[in-house]
């Protein structure tokens, strides 16, 4: 790219010296590209003009002026981001920077860890003061109140006290930006329950504290006991979000990993080299092209259907693994289509070292998952580039692509989408291959 654009409007689209310039608005143009003639002088932006629309599949490079988002991620390069001393923020920011990602680490937390969480977080805040960090907006935590901990981390798991949930709520001002919490983690049947008592504070009291701080809710690890119940509280998460969020039009409320950790009357992954071989009869068996918004919840059982039916209203963004292993493909491809791509945000649960919060993990043949000792998934290890590429193969077109990986995690974590003095604004290059070529700093 031989000139770099210093300035530009966020909701246009344009052409200059045969590459397509796409922005943030694509996918809420009918997936249109808006070709234009832009004029550069001395690397200053001159003439401006619009011309015709031409569909997205048609164009061939183009420039986006957003990068992929990892709005999940436990560990990047030799970091697991929920070791007790949690990690190098300037080394991950670096890494990051090289893979031309937006990355927010997801922690897992101990109790005895807390104060020392918010010491990482006012380090953070004072880095990004200094302007360092551009790559990393904030952090997330999965957890500490959890209903089932599935494959975490198990001291990642815990009730915290109100004096305790004040000072996760504080971090609100130094860049934690979502926390995953179970609805149902006070309910009966949980991990949790047997250390609720009268003092501990309730699940309205913690959700309106959460979002008055201005930290968003993601949903997930449900147990199993009773589903009704975990329904119902998964409304109670949406009255009190639409209270702070009236149309939920900054996704103030996502989805951990759906189906993962969750109650479902189907088996949605093929993992092993036997149930592989059966994995045929089994999608077919499944009718998914007879699913639809009347019968998901006969199907799919009413956890999943509540979760589908608020993203298809706009009260949710469900967080969907495209790696193939967390989720099959062609199940995955139905929960989008019955949703639609405004509300779906792709993640990738990624972790590059064989440890997660001091806990050792392992991979089996020809898997990208890992593994706890006791066979549970833990994580993945796909990129978000690398499900970008299969959300190709799997026939979305580019703006759906780049609103599920990219302007959808740019809305949950709050990244203004016009340029700012205070966020270094980047892009990246897609040639006609479809491949991620160049990042560039606009």
């Amino acid at each position: 790219m031989e000139n770099t654009i210093k300035t530009f409007e966020r909701n246009e689209v344009w052409t200059m010296q045969n590459k397509n310039f796409c922005s943030n608005k694509i996918s809420y143009a009918n997936g249109d590209f808006l070709e234009a003639n832009l004029e550069i002088k001395n690397n200053n932006r001159g003439n401006f003009s619009t011309g015709k629309l031409s569909r997205t599949n048609n164009v061939e490079d183009y420039i986006a002026p957003t990068l992929p988002v990892e709005i999940h991620i436990h560990g990047l390069s030799e970091f697991d981001f929920s070791n007790d001393n949690f990690f190098d923020l300037e080394e991950v920011d670096r890494h990051s920077r090289n893979e031309g990602i937006i990355c927010v680490p997801s922690i897992f937390l101990a109790q005895y860890n807390l104060d020392n969480f918010v010491e990482f977080t006012r380090k953070f805040k004072s880095l990004k003061e200094q302007g360092k960090l551009k790559n990393i907006p904030g952090i997330s935590l999965e957890g500490p109140l959890l209903g089932s901990f599935g494959g975490t981390p198990q001291k990642g798991t815990w009730l915290p006290t109100i004096d305790e949930w004040n000072k996760i709520i504080s971090c609100a001002d130094f860049g934690l930006k979502y926390i995953v919490l179970s609805p149902d983690a006070l309910s009966k049947g949980s991990c949790l329950h047997s250390e609720n008592n009268e003092e501990s504070p309730s699940l309205e009291w913690i959700l309106n504290n959460i979002f008055k701080s201005g930290i968003k809710v993601s949903i997930g690890h449900f147990h199993k006991k009773n589903t009704e119940e975990s329904a119902r509280l998964i409304k109670v998460v949406l009255d009190i979000a639409k209270k702070y969020y009236p149309s939920n039009s900054e996704s103030a409320v996502i989805v951990d990993h759906f189906f993962n950790d969750m109650p479902s009357n189907i088996k949605y992954a093929w993992r092993t080299p036997e149930s592989k071989l059966n994995r045929g009869e089994d999608i077919k068996s499944l009718k998914v092209d007879e699913w639809s918004l009347d019968n998901i919840e006969e199907i799919l059982g009413i956890v999943p259907s509540t979760i589908i039916k608020a993203a298809k209203k706009g009260d949710l963004t469900v967080c969907l693994n495209f790696d193939g292993e967390h989720v099959d493909l062609i199940i995955a491809q139905k929960i989008v289509e019955l949703i639609g791509t405004q509300n779906v945000c792709a993640m990738t649960d990624r972790l590059e070292v064989n440890s997660m919060g001091n806990i050792s993990l392992s991979q089996k043949e020809n898997s990208s998952l890992w593994y706890q000792e006791n066979g549970v998934v833990a994580a993945g290890t796909s990129t978000i580039n690398q499900q970008m590429g299969i959300l190709r193969i799997m026939g979305f077109d580019e703006s759906e692509i780049w609103n599920m990986c990219s302007f959808i995690p740019y809305k949950i974590i709050g990244i203004n989408q016009t340029i700012s003095d205070d966020y270094e604004s980047v892009s990246c290059l897609v040639n006609k291959e479809r491949k991620k070529v160049l990042q560039s700093t606009i």
